[in-house]
């Protein structure tokens, strides 16, 4: 059972959908609020996981960039790809979601919620 000061370290990630071009996009809780993005066109809001909102032990921060070109949204891990890497393939406005875990338990395939 977590705790309410786990709780307070997570945060909800969720997945919308954008009909016109059928693109998905990742959104921490309190990235954007649910008003702006259906203004934008996003709808078919879904719970994916919890993330952490402060780092720990061993998680790895994940951050969004939009593509001016294509109009599309990738969340990346830290040092997945250099940046400069993304910024040839056009993306741009690279701000922090969350922090995610890198690695399974080996033992059980799963993951620990850290203490």
């Amino acid at each position: 059972m977590i705790n309410k000061q786990q709780c307070d370290k997570q945060i909800a990630a969720y997945i919308w959908y954008y009909q016109l071009d059928h693109q998905n996009r990742t959104v921490a809780a309190r990235e954007c609020s649910d008003e702006q993005l259906i203004t934008e066109g996003w709808f078919d809001k879904a719970f994916l996981f919890k993330a952490y909102k402060k780092r720990h032990n061993s998680p790895v921060a994940v951050y969004i960039w939009f593509n001016v070109t294509t109009g599309s949204y990738i969340s990346v891990a830290e040092d997945e790809f250099r940046d400069k890497q993304k910024q040839i393939n056009g993306y741009a406005k690279k701000h922090f979601q969350y922090y995610a875990f890198t690695r399974l338990q080996s033992s059980s395939n799963s993951y620990q919620v850290p203490s």
